[in-house]
């Protein structure tokens, strides 16, 4: 792993993080905060993979 890639992984879970929280306080529903935080890694795992491709193909 790149050390952007590294950067950006550990962005993504800080900012799950914090979005699981305020949704967990928010809609005091745990299984919604727990949503956010798989739907949010999915969507993480499939930005650091086109980014990945992007800078693969790119070199």
């Amino acid at each position: 792993m790149r050390s952007n890639e590294k950067q950006a992984a550990i962005a993504g879970a800080i900012g799950l993080t914090f979005g699981a929280v305020s949704v967990w306080i928010t809609s005091d529903s745990f299984v919604a905060a727990l949503a956010t935080v798989v739907i949010g890694a999915s969507l993480g795992t499939v930005a650091v993979l086109l980014i990945r491709s992007y800078t693969n193909s790119h070199q």
